[in-house]
């Protein structure tokens, strides 16, 4: 390729000169030019992007699924291991006057058992943070909002979608996984 062609990394989606220099605008996509054209002499400048409804599709190179969202994926695995670790029941034991005092134990096992789950929760809030600001730098033009990680699921379900509409090779696999952790939540509640 032309090192006259190319754009510096991370520059977002827009229009901008032909550097062929036709004297029309072509659309950048983030990753490279596409074949969409404009003639900023003689025409009025389009809306917005070319493709997909206002978010350009980005090409396969384009790395859309981050660490972070497989942290917000992996993250109720250790809550549900951790939960059934602990659901064993402590029986009482006697103390050496032969009275049954209670143990302490499953108490101090609830307590740990909520202080993961709510420091889970508020990870998988700093996780879909990260994940939408990665998915803004890989050139994806309105990203589903990271404030939806207060309900995590709800989140990964709208990521993906975004992410289909923008990179068609994608899959449905992360909304999958959130699907197989609320059953196995459920199915653990159930002991």
């Amino acid at each position: 390729m032309d090192p006259s062609t190319e754009m510096p990394a991370f520059v977002p989606a827009g229009w901008f000169p032909d550097p062929s220099g036709s004297g029309r605008s072509k659309w950048w996509d983030g990753t490279g030019w596409t074949g969409d054209e404009w003639d900023a002499r003689s025409e009025a400048p389009p809306v917005g992007p070319p493709l997909n409804g206002g978010r350009p599709l980005l090409g396969p190179q384009v790395r859309l699924y981050s660490p972070f969202l497989w942290t917000i994926l992996a993250l109720p695995v250790v809550t549900i291991i951790l939960d059934l670790v602990f659901k064993l029941s402590v029986a009482g034991y006697r103390d050496g006057d032969g009275s049954e005092t209670a143990d302490p134990a499953p108490a101090m096992a609830a307590a740990l058992v909520a202080f993961v789950v709510v420091v889970s929760y508020v990870l998988m809030v700093v996780m879909a943070y990260r994940d939408w600001l990665w998915l803004a730098r890989a050139g994806v033009v309105r990203p589903f909002h990271w404030a939806w990680g207060f309900l995590p699921t709800v989140y990964v379900i709208g990521r993906t979608i975004i992410v289909l509409k923008v990179s068609p090779t994608s899959s449905y696999f992360p909304i999958a996984c959130a699907i197989a952790m609320i059953a196995l939540d459920r199915i653990s509640n159930s002991w």
